[in-house]
């Protein structure tokens, strides 16, 4: 997994906000039922003051997600937007 960020800083709402981005990507990866369809996965996670939502792309191999999360916004159905980012490059469904 790489983690990048568009600000060194953040305060302790952004943090707690970051964790449970984290917290909902790692349970995808640890969910039995969930197996990337390329047979691999490589997790880039950015956290961006600039991004308003969630999004999931998938690199044209199958083998790298991308997940940008806005860091200092709660948009409205985070987690399931991750889940079903996740989902598009399945090989099962979660």
């Amino acid at each position: 997994m790489t983690i990048k960020a568009d600000s060194p800083t953040c305060d302790s709402m952004n943090f707690d906000l970051f964790l449970r981005y984290l917290g909902t990507v790692t349970s995808c990866l640890t969910n039995d039922e969930w197996k990337p369809s390329s047979g691999q996965c490589h997790i880039v996670f950015v956290a961006s003051k600039a991004a308003k939502d969630i999004s999931v792309a998938i690199s044209p191999d199958g083998k790298t997600y991308t997940v940008t999360a806005p860091i200092e916004v709660e948009p409205n159905e985070w987690d399931s937007k991750i889940k079903k980012g996740f989902q598009r490059g399945s090989a099962n469904k979660l």
